[in-house]
């Protein structure tokens, strides 16, 4: 585990420069997040290539967030994707991978979301393992859809997460923050001249002589305070990277298994975007988290889980599996019987 967070690390200082950032409150830290995003959309515009972007989405009513290991522009596999598309044109039921296309649409810059996996042996993936990994990046693609779309409520999320969006940030944070985007962290446009700061209408001398100074409030230069004042950049942002909302964002994914040693490449497997797939596995999976439904066991590619799990002494399915190959192994054994003794 320490192996593959280590492989994580390596990827990710490849395209970005770790600065150390405190935080004091929990906006601040929230507030890091958005900025890390902001700086990751960025790199992706300037390299083509971003590791490590988080994004956020509800899943039936319930906060999800989720970090995406790479976005990048490079086509994970035109051939696939080209195959993909006479098949839906030449089956028109056959599952809707790819968005209706407008004219041109085929010319829009799009990004590839990669999700990276670490193997202690140089073994491939059979299809068992894959599937958790296909379910996580159907995940992150709708969630980073919706986000390229404007349609996620982030009020609601700063509400989920029990946040502020007006509490100021702290000024360490702020000036740390600064220091590091000084070039827009600051309003040169804001009115500066005296005469456009607000004077105290006549100022009275106390009968004892001493002079009453009436304060007054000086011009806030800065522009991101809070986190409501933050969202907008991040907006503009999104809506620079993928100028063509959801559409910006491409329909094949890829996992990229790699060995835990030496990082080593040992499978890349491709597919497309499922939304349907995706839709069923939710919805399965929130009747039984809202108890509607009882609980299933595993398919039997992923029975090696209950090596596992705290309840396998206890699981009424194992139990029933066993049971049932015990009876169709004395049934076995009877029609063997049977047929030796004619």
């Amino acid at each position: 585990m320490k192996e593959g967070t280590k492989l994580h690390k390596e990827l990710e200082d490849e395209v970005h420069t770790t600065v150390r950032v405190e935080v004091v409150s929990k906006e601040d830290a929230f507030g890091l997040k958005v900025w890390n995003l902001i700086q990751g959309l960025r790199t992706l515009r300037d390299t083509g290539l971003t590791r490590e972007l988080e994004v956020w989405g509800f899943v039936d009513g319930n906060l999800v967030n989720g970090v995406i290991d790479g976005l990048s522009y490079d086509h994970p596999d035109p051939e696939f994707e080209a195959e993909l598309r006479q098949s839906q044109e030449s089956q028109p039921s056959i599952t809707d991978y790819f968005a209706s296309q407008k004219p041109g649409m085929q010319r829009i810059p799009q990004v590839y979301l990669t999700d990276v996996k670490t193997r202690g042996k140089r073994s491939t993936a059979n299809a068992a393992q894959l599937r958790p990994a296909k379910v996580q990046l159907f995940l992150y693609h709708r969630f980073l859809s919706v986000m390229a779309a404007e349609k996620l409520d982030y009020l609601r999320v700063f509400r989920r997460y029990n946040l502020d969006p007006d509490e100021p940030f702290s000024d360490s944070f702020i000036a740390q923050i600064a220091s590091l985007h000084d070039d827009e962290f600051f309003d040169i446009d804001h009115p500066s001249d005296d005469e456009d700061v607000p004077k105290a209408s006549g100022s009275q001398q106390p009968a004892d002589g001493s002079q009453t100074s009436t304060a007054s409030s000086a011009p806030d230069f800065i522009k991101y305070r809070t986190l409501r004042e933050l969202l907008p950049l991040l907006v503009a942002e999104l809506k620079q990277t993928l100028p063509h909302g959801a559409d910006s964002v491409g329909r094949l994914l890829s996992v990229e298994y790699r060995y835990r040693a030496d990082g080593s490449l040992i499978d890349n497997r491709i597919f497309p975007m499922d939304d349907g797939a995706l839709d069923s596995y939710i919805g399965g999976t929130m009747q039984w988290w809202k108890a509607e439904r009882e609980p299933k066991g595993v398919q039997i590619e992923d029975a090696w889980k209950c090596l596992y799990c705290e309840f396998a002494e206890v699981c009424t399915w194992r139990k029933s599996m066993d049971e049932g190959r015990l009876r169709s192994s004395r049934e076995r054994l009877e029609v063997k019987r049977k047929n030796s003794g004619q």
